[in-house]
């Protein structure tokens, strides 16, 4: 079983930040975005009416916003906030209290500005920490691909979300699921060095047909899979929305490399959704 090396927990914590922010500028990377006026105070108007958005607390605690204002006012003003992992947050000026969009109220609940912090996007665990079936899933040395094959009991298909190309430095988000079904069981950002890799390895990495996993098996590369941190995340973690998808319950999943011929190759997050084994077939 692979378990990080604990005889210093400031240092893991440590390291833990450095490769984090490595992943976050990972998927920075792939997103393109423009930056947030961070720490500036903005107002929001609906182009469809010309109307701006209120946070007027005086329709009730929990009121949703409205865009129903024709100027700009405490209620109308929201200032961003680093939220930290490349996210943003709203507060509203008028309450001091952050936006949220809690699907706790219902898949179409709206946005309302009544919490007091930023919820964490992922918390650091040992793996003992870890429960079943998530363990099994990610305490090991496999390709994640196979596990999770062994797991559900079929081939799984490859969803490339987002990706980017420069160099030899390949970046995407993913979705895995079983063969035939619409279940994500994995949400992973990958980045890929491709020096160390062949030109037919490339190449057929780059079709976005098949799980890396298979396609470093199927060629023989000489690989060695190392877990190095893992993570426990919250129900609708926005990093996983980031990624790809969002899950009603708490995940887990690893920080890890994939050693290539020696070399470090692959750095990868990979978050499991731990799903039951049974499951809808897709219906075509």
């Amino acid at each position: 079983m692979a378990k990080p090396n604990n005889s210093s927990s400031r240092f893991l914590s440590h390291a833990t930040k450095i490769l984090f922010l490595a992943l976050t500028t990972m998927l920075v990377t792939i997103t393109a975005q423009a930056a947030a006026p961070v720490g500036q105070t903005i107002w929001l108007r609906a182009t469809s009416t010309g109307l701006f958005v209120s946070a007027d607390q005086n329709r009730g605690a929990w009121a949703p916003l409205v865009a129903d204002r024709s100027s700009v006012g405490g209620w109308e003003q929201f200032q961003v906030i680093d939220a930290g992992g490349g996210f943003i947050a709203f507060r509203s000026v008028g309450t001091g209290l952050l936006v949220s969009a809690d699907q706790a109220r219902g898949t179409f609940a709206p946005l309302v500005a009544d919490r007091s912090h930023v919820r964490t996007a992922c918390t650091e665990v040992l793996a003992d920490q870890i429960p079943e079936p998530f363990h099994w899933l990610l305490v090991h040395r496999n390709h994640m691909t196979k596990v999770l094959e062994a797991q559900y009991g079929r081939p799984m298909e490859l969803d490339v979300i987002k990706q980017h190309l420069e160099d030899d430095l390949y970046t995407r988000k993913i979705i895995l699921r079983p063969q035939a079904t619409d279940a994500i069981v994995e949400v992973g950002i990958v980045r890929l060095n491709f020096r160390f890799m062949s030109k037919e390895v490339r190449d057929e990495i780059l079709k976005r047909e098949t799980p890396l996993g298979a396609i470093l098996i199927r060629h023989k590369v000489l690989r060695k899979v190392q877990p190095r941190w893992f993570l426990k995340f919250p129900a609708n973690a926005p990093l996983l929305a980031a990624a790809g998808a969002t899950f009603p319950h708490t995940t887990y999943g690893r920080i890890g490399t994939i050693y290539c011929n020696h070399e470090p190759a692959i750095e990868v997050l990979e978050v499991v959704s731990g799903l039951e084994k049974t499951f809808d077939e897709r219906v075509i």
